[in-house]
């Protein structure tokens, strides 16, 4: 066998039974790619547009020509690169890929086996797989979404993370805010690692509702269309917004001090300056100035910059040193996020299955799961 198509990969990807690599340049594998495969450029950026330039000027023949002069130096140490990543796993299907499926992975393949390697390459190439993933997102079969709910600072992703960790459940799990690296607020994507592009988000995305396809039901936690740059595909969005609910509640000290955690010793306990902590905090509260009001908006900022001003100090557990930390949280709860939480469950009208703190759910999840 010398190439596989786009659905059998993805199936034995999803299995753990296959290896991707991907010979598509930095800037291409960037722009979308799917969630484990990895990427050693057969041209990279700068080699592709020269050789671009030379197919538009001088034609197919002198640019394939180019291609193999750019690639003369680097040919040895690319197959040894190649072969260091197909030896690091014991999947029985070692796949390659470029755009189409065409002259960069054939080339490759060639090297390859010239090098007494065999690997298959994908038909249609990366082009090919990224019409999967969008056909799956555009025609879902998977197995009905229960959207974790409750109002911001309960613990809901929490609750996912500790479910996630005690993989393999009854059930499945799927954490959107870790799939966009962003946690689904004006608050959410300073600390974190860059996003994911809207292709690779997507990719990631579907393949994990493949992987639970065969689940009593996905949880999933409630969430906008859009976290951050990332955008839930419409369907799945449609589908989160039908499904029936699960509320998790907290105590308001409770939600407080997690909200504390999260959005103020959390980055300081990862070396976040102080300066840029509140610059961050302050320029996502002024992005919330027109639904607050102007007053509401303004008693808020001065509370987190007093806050700021108080003490830097705020790893130790000593409630006197955050206490105006919590003022400005405590406002920022009560007048924004749950007036929008009970305005968006007065709208949807989403039937609640369960309601009660997170360890009570995940006793209640377990037995709906079994039967």
């Amino acid at each position: 066998m010398t190439k596989v198509d786009g659905p059998t990969l993805i199936g034995k990807l999803l299995q753990s039974q296959a290896v991707l690599l991907d010979v598509r340049s930095e800037s291409e594998f960037d722009r979308g790619h799917l969630v484990g495969s990895f990427n050693a450029p057969i041209l990279d950026d700068q080699h592709r547009h020269e050789v671009g330039l030379c197919y538009k000027h001088e034609g197919q023949k002198a640019a394939i020509q180019l291609g193999y002069h750019l690639t003369a130096g680097i040919r040895d140490r690319l197959i040894q690169e190649w072969i260091y990543f197909y030896e690091q796993s014991d999947a029985e299907l070692k796949a390659l890929t470029c755009w189409r499926g065409g002259l960069r992975s054939e080339i490759a393949q060639q090297w390859l086996e010239e090098a007494r390697y065999r690997v298959v390459r994908v038909e249609g190439g990366y082009q090919a797989l990224r019409r999967c993933m969008l056909n799956h997102l555009e025609n879902l079969e998977s197995p009905p979404f229960l959207v974790l709910t409750g109002a911001t600072g309960t613990g809901k992703t929490e609750l996912l993370q500790v479910l996630l960790r005690d993989e393999p459940l009854p059930f499945a799990c799927l954490d959107l805010e870790e799939l966009a690296r962003h946690r689904g607020s004006v608050f959410g994507s300073f600390d974190h690692l860059p996003q994911p592009e809207a292709a690779s988000f997507e990719n990631h995305l579907a393949m994990q509702l493949m992987k639970a396809k065969a689940a009593p039901f996905i949880l999933v936690e409630d969430e906008s269309r859009n976290l951050g740059r990332c955008f839930l595909p419409e369907g799945v969005f449609r589908l989160m917004q039908e499904a029936p609910c699960i509320e998790v509640t907290a105590p308001m000290d409770q939600r407080i001090d997690r909200i504390l955690d999260q959005y103020v010793k959390q980055p300081l306990r990862q070396q976040v300056s102080t300066p840029h902590l509140q610059q961050s905090l302050s320029q996502a509260l002024s992005r919330l100035e027109r639904r607050l009001g102007g007053q509401l908006y303004q008693q808020i900022l001065a509370t987190l910059v007093d806050a700021f001003q108080e003490s830097a100090d705020f790893t130790l557990q000593d409630s006197g040193r955050s206490s105006r930390h919590r003022q400005w949280i405590a406002a920022l709860l009560a007048n924004y996020y749950d007036r929008a939480y009970e305005f968006a469950k007065a709208r949807l009208k989403r039937p609640i299955l369960y309601r009660g703190e997170a360890s009570d759910i995940v006793q209640w999840l377990m037995e709906k799961a079994r039967g």
